[in-house]
């Protein structure tokens, strides 16, 4: 792997953590101001975006092992952390809104706060993903 790679999954992933700040602030923020009402729908869907994205890097895990030179597997490995930050974030908060009551409480605003940042750090990185693999196929052919 080149340098001009790691700066550039590096930029992704700085990007990601700003973007997915500022997301989580504004959830926070708009939850304390009961502007979210169906909080729970929303949780649920949180949760199987997040497992659904977990079961598709298992599947690139395992096609990419297949071949050193898969183009797929060189953009896991220079994207996969922040993605599975992301994810394993995700699935975890996800979990815990969905064990406690949510009523408007310090600690519930800042668990919605914490569930935004990690879903949209997961969305960015699988988008870098994603086009990762797509030009990375595109310089292959």
């Amino acid at each position: 792997m080149n340098s001009s790679g790691k700066c550039f999954n590096l930029a992704w992933c700085c990007i990601g953590v700003l973007l997915s700040l500022i997301a989580g602030i504004i959830a926070g923020v708009l939850f304390a101001f009961h502007v979210f009402t169906f909080l729970p729908v929303g949780v649920w869907i949180v949760l199987g975006i997040a497992v659904l994205t977990l079961i598709f890097v298992e599947l690139a895990l395992i096609f990419g092992a297949l071949s050193f030179t898969n183009p797929l597997n060189e953009c896991l490995r220079r994207g996969i952390r922040c993605l599975l930050i992301g994810i394993f974030g995700t699935i975890i908060l996800a979990i815990i809104l969905l064990s406690i009551l949510l009523t408007i409480s310090t600690p519930v605003i800042i668990l919605v706060g914490l569930l935004a940042f990690f879903f949209v750090l997961m969305v960015i990185s699988l988008i870098a993903l994603i086009r990762c693999i797509i030009t990375a196929m595109r310089l292959n052919t």
